[in-house]
């Protein structure tokens, strides 16, 4: 794949992982923030079932069904169902570009779990990069054009972060726990398990107003629910694990660095939210330390720092 197509690749699919940060926005205050975390997984599951149901990917072996619904569990709750419904409660009291710009926080959990839990080792840049991007978030919270001074917004701040850490687990757990398996398999059935696992919660959220698909927000909100389960919970991740297939994991980790670019425009762009250079540089300090967290390490960079666990 040649570098313009593989910017292109990439562009798109963090303008769909941009977005859902909008989609969201505009559905969680009018059907819940359960509702929408649950629909998410659900489209997404069924849709990749479908694709792989006529597009003839591999079967899936009878055998160790017991730990595979075991590990669909744990990987489709925290890859799917809590960070959906912490980003979709946050969305109530937070602006679409803050949640892009909390989500490109996941590299720099990644590397701190690979520190603890991996014993990888941790270097001097990726040390700065953590906590420049850190910073990036505080400097946003103290100066951003959101006020904190309403403890909601602080807890949904606190959620989006929430949401970054649980990507950034979910990967270190396929890692060391999850046997090879055809990604589409994966995603199908790690979003169906969540969403039976999260019906009970579901059950007991109080339902959306009934009208609210005769109201104009009603339709925005429906087709925004749409939007998130054909495209953000499927479509891209089959464009992704593509792209990884094709490029491999470090030019791949570059939608990561473009997601906040786009949640920022979507914001600006559909919902009118406001851009500041404040925020802006917050963000930019957030991406470079995804930046610097990304690169590959050099033997003459190592530190002698290991993670818990190591020799």
């Amino acid at each position: 794949m040649g570098s313009t197509k593989t910017l292109l690749w990439v562009s798109a699919i963090a303008s769909i992982w941009g977005a859902s940060h909008v989609w969201v926005r505009l559905s969680a205050p009018v059907l819940g923030a359960g509702t929408v975390a649950w629909a998410r997984l659900a489209i997404g599951a069924g849709v990749m079932l479908l694709w792989v149901r006529f597009f003839g990917h591999t079967r899936l072996p009878s055998t160790g069904l017991r730990s595979r619904l075991i590990h669909w569990g744990v990987v489709g709750v925290l890859n799917g169902a809590l960070p959906f419904l912490l980003f979709a409660h946050a969305s109530l009291h937070l602006p679409a570009s803050y949640l892009s710009i909390l989500n490109s926080l996941t590299p720099a959990f990644s590397a701190l779990f690979s520190w603890l839990l991996l014993s990888e080792p941790l270097t001097l840049r990726t040390g700065f990069g953590l906590v420049l991007g850190f910073l990036g978030v505080v400097l946003i919270e103290e100066f951003g054009p959101v006020g904190f001074n309403d403890s909601k917004v602080v807890v949904a701040l606190l959620e989006g972060v929430g949401a970054a850490l649980c990507y950034g687990l979910v990967g270190i757990y396929i890692k060391k726990r999850v046997p090879p398996t055809d990604p589409k398999w994966m995603v199908a059935g790690s979003f169906g398990t969540a969403a039976i696992l999260m019906l009970p919660l579901l059950s007991s959220s109080p339902p959306p107003d009934p009208s609210w698909i005769t109201t104009e927000a009603g339709r925005v909100a429906l087709l925004s629910v749409i939007l998130l389960g054909v495209l953000s919970s499927s479509l891209a991740f089959v464009m992704y694990y593509g792209l990884l297939a094709r490029v491999g994991p470090f030019r791949s980790s570059l939608v990561t660095q473009m997601i906040p670019i786009f949640g920022v425009l979507w914001g600006a762009l559909w919902l009118g939210e406001r851009v500041t250079p404040v925020m802006l540089l917050g963000a930019g300090m957030v991406l470079f330390s995804t930046v610097m967290i990304l690169r590959p390490v050099r033997p003459s960079e190592r530190l002698q720092v290991k993670g818990k666990g190591s020799p």
